[in-house]
């Protein structure tokens, strides 16, 4: 008995379907800040553990990345947005999975450099203490001064 030809494309199309969604996955998630408030236009880069593979995706204006049909395997997921420090995470891509990450960013640290040049030049320093110059003589003088406790 033969089947016909459209049956068996039919055929090996229906069995094909299974192994597609078992050898691949989705990545999606949130980027947000330490508020939880979204952060939009950060870099997100999803590379594998094992390989050259790589992709690349900015988050929307709701802080939200979407990766679809990610290869089974270990990848290590980094962002980075201006302001912010970059932050990277592992994470396993398993069969049939649709993982959803919630990635916090913490604010960059802050540093700031002031430097100063001298003219050679002395400027006069005005201050709210009044100062006087006292020599040794008078601080003997000063009652009490000789009292030892």
């Amino acid at each position: 008995m033969r089947l016909p030809l459209g049956v068996l494309c039919l055929l090996l199309l229906a069995l094909a379907s299974p192994v597609r969604a078992s050898v691949f996955a989705d990545v999606r998630g949130v980027v947000h800040d330490p508020q939880h408030r979204p952060v939009s236009g950060a870099n997100v880069n999803l590379q594998a553990d094992n390989s050259s593979f790589n992709l690349r995706a900015a988050t929307n204006s709701n802080g939200e990345f979407a990766f679809t049909e990610v290869p089974l395997g270990s990848y290590r997921i980094s962002i980075q947005a201006p302001g912010f420090a970059a932050a990277v995470q592992s994470i396993v891509v398993a069969s049939g999975t649709h993982a959803v990450l919630h990635i916090p960013l913490e604010l960059a640290a802050s540093t700031q450099t002031v430097t100063v040049h001298a003219d050679g030049a002395s400027a006069a320093l005005d201050t709210a203490t009044p100062t006087t110059l006292i020599t040794h003589d008078e601080i003997e003088d000063t009652p009490g001064a000789s009292r030892t406790l």
